[in-house]
């Protein structure tokens, strides 16, 4: 079997997991994660100007209510963007607004 069979049988799997979950369930694995996330995210580098978030997609963890904080401490979030199909993800700085 080679690797992108194997990754996609594993993306299947993880995300009929991760449907199984309540929204309840979702939104305190949320909370656990962001926890985690801000308790960690200074050990990792130092000095820290920019951190690179993802908006969800569906069911996907919601990390932005971090961007709060961060921002309050000076930060700047980037999502990545898609600038040209087929070319790779570009961050850019985001304003807090949904995007679309």
């Amino acid at each position: 079997m080679s690797v992108s069979v194997d990754k996609k049988a594993l993306r299947k799997d993880l995300l009929k997991k991760r449907d199984a979950y309540t929204p309840d369930d979702r939104q305190a694995r949320s909370v656990l994660l962001l926890k985690h996330v801000l308790t960690h995210l200074y050990s990792v580098a130092q000095p820290l100007s920019t951190v690179g978030m993802f908006y969800p997609i569906k069911d996907e963890v919601d990390m932005t209510p971090l961007c709060t904080p961060l921002r309050e401490q000076g930060l700047q979030v980037a999502l990545p963007r898609v600038i040209e199909k087929g070319k790779p993800l570009r961050f850019q700085v985001w304003d807090g607004t949904p995007p679309g």
